[in-house]
């Protein structure tokens, strides 16, 4: 059995994405002061999900759909049927 060079270090690159996106998010959230309204949405949004959508997106599109990005805006308290893409 051998081992692809190129599939390793992506493996490694994924997993230093992922851990240096947690702890800068424990981080920065010191920072932050979070009001009841937005600890609801946070906790609604499991953020492996939310990295798994937003990021490739970011990676591999332009700059115009870039900018689109942060314009969708976070779901209302109660709102069940949110989903993170438009559809269409």
């Amino acid at each position: 059995m051998t081992v692809d060079l190129d599939a390793l270090l992506a493996i490694l690159a994924m997993a230093v994405a992922t851990i240096a996106t947690r702890i800068g998010g424990l981080i920065l959230i010191r920072y932050v002061t979070i009001g009841e309204n937005q600890k609801r949405a946070l906790e609604a949004i499991p953020p492996a999900v939310l990295m798994a959508v937003i990021a490739p997106t970011a990676l591999v599109t332009g700059p115009p759909k870039r900018l689109l990005l942060p314009r969708r805006p976070l779901p209302q308290p109660g709102c069940r049927s949110w989903h993170p893409l438009p559809s269409g």
